[in-house]
């Protein structure tokens, strides 16, 4: 079963949440980020909920998923922990014989996160 928002209807909703929050913002400063924590740990806890449904038979996605997961919660940076995962996967599928199931999407990606590691070596 599938659920999403497939009208658009969802995305203009969430943009005039997101417009009527610049009114707002000088109260939403107020509050300290003490105050969400709990929150964000109670969101961080139901994502994790997903990890048990993870075949970690099959390494082609047990380790890029375990990758992603690590590399992002050791070093503070989602974009790191997408790139290690998503280039991990291509090369595990490569390396195990199943080039053709990779999707254009997920070689598209590497090349963009190619291309951001690049860039952001030569900033640094």
């Amino acid at each position: 079963m599938q659920a999403g928002g497939r009208t658009g209807l969802t995305s203009l909703t969430v943009a005039g949440f997101f417009f009527l929050a610049l009114f707002f913002w000088p109260i939403f400063v107020i509050i300290p980020s003490q105050a969400t924590a709990p929150a964000l740990v109670l969101v961080g806890v139901l994502m994790m909920q997903g990890l048990a449904r993870i075949d970690m038979t099959d390494l082609g996605n047990a380790v890029p998923i375990v990758l992603t997961l690590l590399v992002t919660v050791l070093t503070n940076n989602l974009i790191n922990g997408m790139a290690l995962g998503t280039l991990s996967y291509i090369a595990l599928e490569v390396t195990l014989g199943r080039r053709s199931q990779i999707p254009a999407m997920v070689w598209g990606l590497g090349v963009v996160f190619i291309a951001y590691a690049i860039v952001t070596a030569q900033i640094f």
